[in-house]
């Protein structure tokens, strides 16, 4: 079965900062059964946001997923 793509676009931040944040997407476990991760330094965005490709997910997993991606920015203000 393929899985989903989940683009995970990380604000302009120092390296060490976004390899930590990437290095948490991609050891999330339950995540990782679910998409393919590809977290990416995007200077165009202010918060950690994301795109899903090829999603059969209902709207109520994503939901769950942007959860997760608030969480994920909130952690990121304290390391600010």
């Amino acid at each position: 079965m393929s899985k989903p793509i989940l683009v995970v676009k990380v604000p302009h931040i120092e390296y060490d900062q976004y390899y930590k944040i990437a290095n948490s997407l991609l050891n999330h476990v339950e995540l990782n059964e679910d998409y393919h991760i590809l977290p990416l330094l995007n200077g165009e965005v202010e918060e950690i946001t994301f795109e899903c490709f090829n999603s059969p997910y209902k709207k109520e997993e994503l939901t769950e997923l942007r959860q997760l991606i608030d969480k994920i920015n909130k952690e990121y203000e304290y390391t600010r």
